[in-house]
């Protein structure tokens, strides 16, 4: 595969569109150049009528490797402690699948919350006070494995236990029926009562109305894991594919690879596409030395990309060819406080 000129900062359909701060969509103009304008709105649309599969862009060129450059390191690649933009965005985008989904719609230029495992968006009580969610036919694990309704239950739970998995996202402590004493599957053996499964259905139970559910089960943590198969230690260096891709080889603080995940029927997935063979993420890389490849434009830097911010010294000379930098929107809220001392 190879790009005509390289894209300093790209967020792909796959790529770079789900995070806690952070966001982005990406298209490929008619003279193949990976480009991206101001960005999608990040926030609250929603489209619960999404449909799989996603029609890959016909001018999009297929095959061949994306290199990833970015001297930031992922403190984890485990589903349920992912709550930064880089560790979420890229499980969530190229490797797992969760309930709900974030997928960027070109036609009305925004991030849109659509479904990904489950069928809708979920279907709240009539208090907000439980939630249930469908699970879709025909999914597997990269293995080759179905999904089973017990896994996303068995993930649910495994997102109480912080002792063991913590830094990750804790909204169910305050939420969910007995999130402050439930310490999740490794702690407590009991059974958890808020979290049922029936046939397809898992409902997840409240202590207090919750009308975010549908956006908070965009998260890793609401992914499907088979508990016979989890190591808390261990999981998050392998985590069991569901998305388009899947852990080839993973170096933490280093390098990932992902190649094709074979198992993964776009027929299921309403908002992911598998156009290239893999994608090499290497972490914690030099700023400047990143910059300089990309900015040489030669060999690999064709087909490279970098999440990071443009540095001040780069600016500049990556500015100047605007299909080049992509400047993308945030869901972050920043605040201005005023000094009322002065007032």
């Amino acid at each position: 595969m190879r790009m005509k000129k390289p894209a300093v900062v790209l967020a792909t359909a796959a790529l770079m569109t789900l995070a806690a701060c952070g966001g982005g969509s990406g298209t490929k103009s008619s003279e193949g150049n990976a480009t991206m304008g101001e960005g999608g709105n990040a926030g609250s649309f929603k489209n619960a009528d999404a449909k799989a599969p996603v029609a890959v862009p016909s001018d999009a060129a297929k095959g061949g490797t994306f290199t990833v450059l970015t001297n930031q390191v992922p403190s984890t690649l485990d589903p349920t402690q992912a709550y930064y933009v880089d560790s979420t965005a890229i499980l969530s985008d190229l490797v797992l699948r969760s309930l709900t989904q974030y997928a960027y719609d070109a036609k009305t230029n925004d991030m849109q919350l659509i479904p990904d495992m489950a069928t809708d968006l979920g279907r709240p009580s009539q208090d907000n006070k439980s939630w249930t969610f469908t699970l879709r036919d025909g999914l597997k694990y990269e293995d080759g494995t179905p999904v089973k309704a017990e896994d996303v239950a068995y993930a649910v739970k495994r997102s109480f236990a912080i002792a063991e998995l913590p830094d990750g996202p804790t909204y169910q402590t305050t939420f969910f029926l007995d999130g402050d004493k439930y310490k999740g599957p490794f702690k407590d053996k009991g059974q958890y009562k808020g979290v049922v499964v029936k046939g397809n259905d898992i409902t997840i139970k409240m202590r207090r109305p919750f009308t975010d559910m549908d956006y908070y089960a965009s998260f890793p943590a609401f992914t499907a894991i088979p508990q016979a198969k989890d190591n808390p230690q261990t999981y998050g260096d392998k985590p069991l594919a569901t998305g388009p891709y899947k852990f080839a080889d993973y170096k933490p603080g280093s390098e990932l690879k992902l190649v094709k995940n074979d198992q993964w029927d776009p027929n299921t997935d309403p908002g992911r596409i598998q156009a290239v063979d893999g994608w090499d993420f290497k972490f914690g890389q030099d700023t400047a030395k990143l910059e300089n490849v990309i900015i040489n434009d030669q060999g690999s830097a064709q087909t490279t990309l970098t999440y990071d911010n443009v540095s001040a010294s780069s600016y500049r000379s990556i500015s100047s060819d605007k299909s080049r930098l992509v400047t993308g929107t945030s869901p972050c809220t920043y605040m201005w406080f005023i000094d009322m001392t002065k007032i």
